[in-house]
């Protein structure tokens, strides 16, 4: 179940993301001075990782600050991905809006998504 979930979280946040970008919900928010819906699907993504790393771990007993951790290193590794994708294939990445302009922006993407894995956290701990 958790593999099915996380992966069903990671298709509707790269869906999102392509609708978003057709209709132009980033551009709206761009042009208003505050993206919010970025923020939202990356906090998505972290609970998707969040669920792919207790998948992961199987029947073990999980280590929630573990899957934080896990989540965080994920989201650094593609914030500098998308990095590399703007550096080498720019024309792409603008056209799909895959990047991040500023290194701001990239921290803060990696931190929505270290805030779903706390609320996937959090919400294991309640439900225990």
């Amino acid at each position: 179940m958790k593999l099915f979930l996380g992966v069903l979280l990671l298709v509707v946040a790269v869906g999102a993301h392509f609708v978003a970008l057709y209709f132009g919900v980033y551009d709206a928010q761009i042009a208003n001075g505050f993206v919010w819906f970025d923020n939202l699907l990356h906090a998505v993504v972290g609970v998707a990782f969040g669920l792919l790393w207790l998948w992961w771990l199987g029947s073990a007993e999980p280590n929630l600050w573990g899957m934080v951790a896990f989540v965080l290193v994920a989201a650094l590794l593609w914030e500098l991905l998308e990095y590399g994708f703007f550096i080498f294939f720019n024309t792409y990445a603008l056209g799909l809006k895959v990047y991040s302009p500023t290194w701001a922006e990239a921290l803060s993407d990696a931190g929505s998504n270290v805030f779903g894995a706390l609320m996937l956290a959090g919400w294991r701990q309640a439900t225990k």
